[in-house]
C-alpha cells in the first residue's frame, strides 16, 4: 500500500504538469490514492481526497459515466465507515438505481452496488433489511457468476459479518468458512484476505468460548499478516488486541496486559 500510494502520488504530480490531462485518468488516479489511504486506515486523508475527486467528477464528466459511478461508490463506502450513515445510504441507493438503469438488474456491477447498499444498511443498524439484501445478492451472484467469483465471496463475507454482529454465531461460522475456502482456492493460502478470514473465525470462536480454536485461528492470521506485511503493521496491532482480549477471558491477566499494551503502542506508532 505504501508503494502504491507513492506511485499514484507521483502519477498525479505528472498529470499536474500537463496542460490538458485526461480528466478520467486523473480521477482514476485520485480514486486509487483515496483507496490507498482508506486501506491504510488513514480515513481523514481518504475522505479528503475522495471528496475532491467526487466534486471534480460531477463538474467534468457525464453523470452516468463509469468513472463518476466509481468515484461516488468510493465516497459512499467512506461515508459509511465514518458514521455518516444517512449520506452513505442515500448515495448507495442512488448508485444502485443508476447501475440498474445503465447495465440492467443482474449485471455484476449492479449486483455489487446492491451488495454495497446492504452494507450501508448494516452500518446504519437496519439488520433485517441488510440481511435480506445480502442473502438475495449472494444467491444471485452465485447463480450468475459462480461460487468462486470475488463478488460472491464478498457477499458471503458481508453476510457472515452481519450474523456475527447479531450474535448468530453458528450462521456466522457457516458463511466465514464458505468465504475462507473460496479465498484459498481463488487467491492462494498465503493471501492477506485469507488471514482476515482466519481472524474472523477467531473472533467467532472467542465469543463461543472455544478458546483453543480461537487462539489457533488468531495465530494463523498473525503468521500470514507477518508474512505479507512484516512485524510492524496495523494488522499485527489488531491481532494483538484480539489476543489480549482472548487471554483476558481465559484468566491469564499478565499475558493479556502484555498483548494489549503492545497493541496500543504499535497502533499509536502507526496510526497516531
Amino acid at each position: 500500500l505504501e508503494n502504491a500510494l507513492a506511485l499514484v502520488t507521483k502519477g498525479i504530480a505528472l498529470y499536474d504538469k500537463q496542460p490538458n490531462p485526461d480528466t478520467e485518468e486523473v480521477l482514476e488516479a485520485y480514486n486509487i490514492k483515496a483507496s490507498c489511504y482508506r486501506e491504510m486506515e488513514n480515513i481523514d486523508a481518504a475522505l479528503r481526497v475522495q471528496t475532491m475527486a467526487w466534486e471534480m467528477a460531477r463538474e467534468m464528466q457525464p453523470a452516468g459515466s463509469g468513472i463518476v459511478l466509481a468515484t461516488l461508490n468510493n465516497l459512499a463506502i467512506l461515508q459509511s465507515r465514518t458514521g455518516d450513515t444517512e449520506q452513505a445510504l442515500e448515495n448507495s441507493q442512488k448508485l444502485w438505481e443508476m447501475y440498474k438503469k445503465i447495465y440492467g438488474d443482474y449485471h455484476p456491477s449492479t449486483l455489487r452496488s446492491l451488495n454495497n447498499l446492504a452494507s450501508a444498511y448494516q452500518r446504519a443498524g437496519e439488520m433485517e433489511v441488510s440481511d435480506s439484501i445480502f442473502i438475495m445478492v449472494a444467491d444471485l451472484l452465485e447463480t450468475h457468476l459462480g461460487p468462486l467469483h470475488e463478488y460472491t465471496v464478498a457477499a458471503n463475507y458481508n453476510l457472515a459479518n452481519s450474523m456475527y454482529q447479531q450474535q448468530n454465531f453458528s450462521k456466522a461460522l457457516t458463511y466465514y468458512y464458505k468465504a475462507l475456502e473460496a479465498d484459498k482456492i481463488i487467491l492462494g493460502e498465503s493471501h492477506p484476505l485469507v488471514a482476515y478470514d482466519y481472524n474472523s473465525l477467531g473472533m467467532v470462536y472467542m465469543e463461543l468460548e472455544e478458546y483453543e480454536k480461537a487462539e489457533y485461528y488468531y495465530r494463523l492470521a498473525e503468521n500470514l499478516f507477518r508474512e505479507n506485511f512484516g512485524d510492524e503493521h496495523t494488522t499485527i496491532a489488531r491481532i494483538y488486541f484480539y489476543l489480549g482480549e482472548l487471554y483476558n477471558r481465559m484468566g491469564n491477566t499478565t499475558r493479556s496486559l502484555s498483548y494489549l499494551r503492545s497493541s496500543v503502542s504499535m497502533a499509536e506508532q502507526l496510526l497516531g
